[in-house]
């Protein structure tokens, strides 16, 4: 994992600001993995790296952290809500990226995004977590797992996905500090 790690602290040192929108992941690997099964919602709405930048970073099962974050969560980090949103948010952390709670909804900065995190309940038994990547125009992408589709929804929802679906738990903003930030 550390190798992707600085894979993705080098783009983002370089000044590299979220830029897919609603484009699905698609495109293929030089070892044959599909760009989709090697990102997940968290990637989505935390780093949202476009296909040419994964294809360059030259990602595999192998060195995809976030399939390494989804098996470490599910074996440890359930624990509650805070303890889970801190896991996740260390990895952000670790690429150089800046993360804060954002309960009042200001307008961003360039080098700022806004997502949301969701929880499905129990957190014991079958929980999960989901993220939500706020764009620019004010409407909200998702990635469902390893699907390639990105979904553009309105507005923030308070529940994702039906009836026994995820809640809404609380929304962050990402600042990328070697950004500009007009």
């Amino acid at each position: 994992m550390d190798g992707l790690i600085k894979k993705l602290n080098k783009l983002f040192k370089k000044g590299y600001l979220p830029s897919r929108h609603n484009v699905s992941y698609n495109g293929q690997y030089t070892k044959g993995e599909q760009i989709e099964n090697l990102t997940n919602c968290f990637t989505h709405a935390c780093f949202n790296i476009t296909n040419e930048d994964l294809k360059r970073m030259n990602i595999t099962k192998e060195n995809a952290s976030w399939i390494q974050i989804r098996t470490v969560l599910y074996d440890d980090f359930f624990l509650d809500e805070e303890e889970t949103a801190k896991s996740l948010f260390s990895y952000v952390r670790e690429t150089g990226l800046e993360v804060e709670e954002d309960n009042d909804n200001s307008i961003l900065k360039k080098n700022e995004w806004r997502v949301a995190l969701y929880f499905r309940y129990p957190l014991f038994d079958n929980g999960d977590y989901h993220f939500l990547l706020q764009e620019r125009d004010g409407s909200w992408t998702e990635k469902v797992g390893t699907s390639p589709t990105v979904s553009s929804l309105p507005s923030l929802p308070k529940k994702i996905h039906g009836l026994f679906g995820y809640d809404l738990y609380k929304t962050y903003k990402i600042t990328n500090p070697y950004a500009e930030a007009e």
